[in-house]
């Protein structure tokens, strides 16, 4: 349960309006702020593809699935 809530944490990190969902331009401004660097399309493209609802934004367990593929590089 304790890497659900930090997951949680960091979603909240990088949803802006508070809506419990990750947006594209969320997305890349949060990376942004951690230093990081995601083009637009790129956001457009890892959201599209986690989607699991197709609602074009990340829910919690779509975000999940985002960080957790992201380590295993």
């Amino acid at each position: 349960m304790g890497k659900q809530v930090g997951f949680e944490d960091v979603l909240r990190y990088f949803d802006e309006d508070g809506d419990g969902k990750v947006s594209p331009s969320e997305l890349k401004h949060g990376l942004g702020m951690m230093g990081g660097e995601l083009p637009m399309k790129e956001a457009e493209m890892a959201i599209a593809t986690l989607d699991s609802d197709g609602d074009g934004l990340l829910s919690l367990e779509d975000f999940i699935a985002l960080m957790e593929a992201g380590g295993e590089e």
